[in-house]
């Protein structure tokens, strides 16, 4: 279903695209969602963001916390591997090539399955509205880029089992 790849020294996940490419793309998955959030006894955090600088240094921030991160660059992947794996939290992106992550959040939030999953926005945004706008959108938290990687662990340990 999908497989590693090196990059510079990073895992990133690549899925394969072999799935619909009806509507937006954001097919819904097989209907296989475990709830706890862990994979090999560590919580488990999906980061859905294109800078791979930025999602390894998350990465680096959290496995040093207790977490297993695994880190997409597409927003279309990352809706995929949250129904795969579910996650105990999912760090997303705004704006990647392609992808709208105000549209994965929406997909996110409407399908029971992902539904229950908290979504923190992470964005170099600057705009006085967005908190307020993706908080009505679903989103449990919205972090501004660059960002204070202990106040990304407190947040994220606010959802660990």
């Amino acid at each position: 279903m999908f497989s590693h790849f090196l990059h510079d020294s990073h895992d990133i996940i690549s899925l394969n695209d072999d799935a619909d490419s009806a509507g937006c793309g954001l097919a819904d998955p097989a209907e296989k969602t475990e709830a706890s959030g862990t994979r090999n006894e560590r919580p488990f955090v999906l980061c859905i963001d294109d800078d791979e600088d930025f999602s390894h240094g998350v990465k680096l921030c959290l496995q040093s916390r207790g977490y297993e991160v695994v880190r997409v660059s597409k927003g279309i992947d990352g809706y995929r591997l949250a129904f795969e794996l579910a996650p105990i939290v999912i760090l997303l992106d705004l704006h990647m090539p392609g992808d709208s992550g105000e549209e994965i959040l929406s997909q996110l939030r409407f399908h029971p399955a992902t539904s229950h999953i908290p979504v923190m926005i992470v964005t170099g945004i600057r705009d006085s509205n967005l908190r307020d706008r993706m908080i009505a959108s679903g989103a449990t938290e919205v972090l501004q880029k660059p960002l204070n990687y202990d106040q990304l662990a407190k947040e994220v340990a606010k959802f660990s089992p």
